[in-house]
C-alpha cells in the first residue's frame, strides 16, 4: 500500500468520526433554576440572543429520540407534528376525566387486587416465553408463588400496570398465568428505559423490534400489532411507567419510613382509598380546596396532613421525571447537529434555599403554605406548553389511591400475622429508618420484600 493511499484512509476515517461524532447529542447545560427550566421545557431557551430554531414539538421529540427506537412507540413525546401531538393529548384526556362512579370503581377494583396478593402472593417471571392473557392460554406448572414474601417492586408495578390497563383498555386479567405476563412486561419496561438512556449514540440504543421479550410480553397482553401508533405502549409509557416508582416510595415512606410512627398519616391514606373523592382527598386542609397548592402570606397550624399535602410531598421528593430535556439547534449552519439542555426538576424540588433546611426530610405540613417561589419550582408534571393532562386531578388521586390501597390492605392483614420488611442488602433497611430521603434510583428496592411473620 502506497504512502499516499494509507494517508488518504486515514483522512477519510478521520473525517468521518468527525461527522458522526457532530451528530450527536451532547448535553452541555443543566439548570435547576426554576426559571430557566420552564424556558428549557417550552424550547425557547436562547443562546446569546440567538432563538431556537426547532419548534418546541421539534426539541422535545428530537430529545425523546430513544423512546421510538427502543418501544416503537409513536406518541405526543416522539411527534414533531404539534397537530398530531395534540391530537394524542385530546384523546387520552377523556380517558382520565373520571367520574364519581369510575374513581370508587377503580378504587375498589384497586384493594380487591392488593388483598388477593396479600392473602395468596403473586407468581413470579418465567423468562420462556410462557402462557398468554390474550389468548386465554394458561400452564399452572409455570406459576411460582411464594405467599409469605412478596417483592415490594414488583407489588407496585404490578398494582400500577393493571389499573392501567383496567382504565385505557379496559382489561381486568384476573388470573396468575396474566400476572406473570404483567410483571415480565413492567421489568421489561424498566429493563430497556434504563439501557435506552444509556446510550448516547442513536445507533448504540437497542431497537424494539430486536428485543424479543418485550414484544413477547406485550403480545401475551394484547396480541400483535403492526403500526407504532396501535403500541399499547403508546399509553403505558406515560401512565404507568412514572407512576409506579412514586407509588412504591410513598408507600415505603408512609408506612415504614418517616411516618412510620405516625399512624394518621396511614389513617388519612386509607380514608381516602375508601372514599376516593375530592372531599375526602383534601380533607384535614386548612384553607379552601383547589386543584392547586395553596399560595399565602398568612400563618396557620395544621394538626395532621391531608391525603393531597402527603401526594404533593411525594411528588415533590420523588418526582417521576428527574430530568427533562429539550433539543436546541441556534443556526443552520450547525446542521444536523444539536445540543441537548436539561431542565433538573429534581434539583428544583431539593433546593434549601427555596424549600428550606429540610428539603430533602419528607414532610407533608409543609404544604399548608406555599411561598410564591416554591410555587414556581414545583414541576412534576411538567409546564406550560408541554404540562401533563394528569396534573390537575387523574395525577394526584390516582396515586393517592394506589398508596391508600395498599396501606388499606397491608393494615388489615397485619391484624392476624404482621409484615416485616427483608432485604439481603442491609443498608437498605438501615436507609429506610434513618429519616433520610429515599433512594431514588430505579432498581434501589428490586430487592425489597414483605415478608410475613411466622410467629
Amino acid at each position: 500500500m502506497s504512502s499516499a493511499l494509507a494517508t488518504f484512509i486515514v483522512l477519510a476515517i478521520s473525517l468521518l468520526l468527525i461527522v458522526i461524532l457532530s451528530q450527536r447529542q451532547k448535553t452541555k447545560y443543566t439548570s435547576n433554576d426554576p426559571a430557566l427550566c420552564r424556558q428549557i421545557i417550552a424550547g425557547v431557551l436562547k443562546h446569546e440572543d440567538q432563538p431556537n430554531i426547532l419548534s418546541p414539538h421539534q426539541a422535545k421529540a428530537m430529545a425523546n429520540r430513544h423512546l421510538p427506537i427502543a418501544f416503537g412507540i409513536d406518541n405526543s413525546f416522539t411527534q414533531t407534528d404539534s397537530i398530531h401531538a395534540s391530537m394524542f393529548v385530546q384523546k387520552v384526556k377523556p380517558l382520565i376525566n373520571l367520574s364519581a362512579k369510575q374513581w370508587q370503581g377503580v378504587s375498589e377494583f384497586a384493594r380487591v387486587m392488593t388483598n388477593h396478593w396479600i392473602e395468596h402472593g403473586f407468581s413470579g417471571v418465567d423468562r420462556s416465553g410462557g402462557s398468554s392473557c390474550h389468548e386465554g392460554n394458561h400452564d399452572s406448572n409455570m406459576i411460582r408463588v411464594d405467599r409469605n414474601r412478596i417483592n415490594i417492586a414488583s407489588l407496585a408495578q404490578i398494582l400500577s400496570l393493571k389499573v392501567v390497563l383496567c382504565l385505557f383498555f379496559k382489561q381486568r386479567p384476573q388470573d396468575q398465568a396474566c400476572d406473570e405476563n404483567l410483571l415480565s412486561l413492567a421489568q421489561s419496561i424498566n429493563r430497556v428505559w434504563i439501557s435506552s438512556k444509556l446510550k448516547s449514540a442513536e445507533n448504540d440504543i437497542p431497537r424494539f423490534e430486536d428485543d424479543v421479550l418485550l414484544q413477547t410480553s406485550l403480545a401475551n397482553i394484547f396480541g400483535k400489532h403492526d403500526l407504532p401508533e396501535d403500541n399499547p405502549l403508546n399509553l403505558i409509557l406515560p401512565s404507568f411507567e412514572t407512576m409506579w416508582r412514586i407509588v412504591l416510595r410513598a408507600f415505603l415512606e408512609v408506612r415504614f419510613a418517616t411516618g412510620k410512627e405516625v399512624r394518621e398519616w396511614r389513617d388519612t391514606m386509607v380514608a381516602f382509598a375508601e372514599n376516593p373523592t375530592k372531599l375526602q382527598f383534601e380533607a384535614g386542609a386548612v384553607s379552601p380546596s383547589s386543584n392547586e397548592p395553596r399560595i399565602s402570606d398568612t400563618q396557620c397550624v395544621q394538626i395532621s396532613p391531608s391525603a393531597k399535602q402527603i401526594v404533593l410531598e411525594s411528588l415533590r421528593l420523588y418526582v417521576p421525571t428527574r430530568h427533562v430535556h429539550r433539543a436546541y439547534q441556534w443556526d443552520q449552519a450547525m446542521g444536523t447537529s444539536h445540543e441537548i439542555k436539561s431542565a433538573d426538576i429534581e434539583g428544583c424540588h431539593l433546593r434549601s434555599d427555596i424549600w428550606g433546611s429540610d428539603a430533602e426530610i419528607f414532610n407533608p405540613n409543609r404544604w399548608s403554605i406555599l411561598t410564591p417561589a416554591q410555587g414556581d419550582a414545583f414541576m412534576p408534571f411538567g409546564c406550560p406548553p408541554f404540562e401533563c393532562p394528569a396534573k390537575p386531578t387523574f395525577g394526584p388521586r390516582m396515586i393517592g389511591v394506589l398508596v391508600g390501597s395498599l396501606l388499606a390492605v397491608l393494615e388489615d392483614k397485619e391484624q392476624a400475622k404482621p409484615w416485616n420488611l427483608d432485604c439481603e442488602d442491609t443498608s437498605v433497611l438501615e436507609h429506610l429508618t434513618s429519616g433520610k430521603r429515599l433512594c431514588p434510583h430505579r432498581n434501589a428496592y428490586t430487592d425489597l420484600y414483605l415478608v410475613r411473620s411466622m410467629e
